[in-house]
């Protein structure tokens, strides 16, 4: 069996790329990372900024398939969305912001050795924070990923 390398960092990589340059980037304030931030939504007094929206593309997992003329992966990726506005629309306007979140994080990933098959969207959900002032929103995509082995 041949062995590849997995196409997760390149994919997580390209959805990163994606969201950093669609309009999801001013709709967040810049406010877009690949791991928890340590006193963001904090001015330096540590009082709570509001409005306040960030994303974090986050954790991520692999299921392989290996045949003797394709190589495919399942990569799930999760991505969070946090929004803080101090009036009582706050998860309405979470959802419609992991709405837009979802289509930007679908747009075709460009990946030089790997072809997205298709994209499925696996969870989509808008939870209080544990702040009670902050709604989260997940959001679980499934991507299938073909390694391009032969041009």
């Amino acid at each position: 069996m041949q062995r590849y390398k997995s196409a997760e960092q390149d994919l997580v990589r390209s959805v990163m790329n994606n969201l950093l340059q669609s309009p999801m980037m001013e709709k967040v304030n810049g406010n877009i990372y690949d791991r928890q931030q340590d006193g963001i939504g904090y001015d330096e007094n540590m009082n709570k900024i509001t409005p306040f929206t960030y994303i974090i593309v986050g954790e991520s997992s692999i299921s392989r398939a290996y045949s003797s003329a394709s190589h495919t992966e399942e990569i799930s990726l999760t991505l969070h969305l946090y929004y803080r506005s101090g009036r009582y629309t706050t998860a309405d306007m979470t959802r419609v912001l992991l709405t837009d979140l979802e289509h930007y994080a679908t747009a075709n990933p460009v990946m030089q050795y790997y072809e997205v098959e298709r994209i499925r969207l696996i969870n989509k959900q808008t939870i209080p924070d544990i702040d009670l002032e902050t709604s989260h929103g997940i959001l679980q995509l499934r991507y299938v990923v073909k390694h391009l082995t032969r041009r």
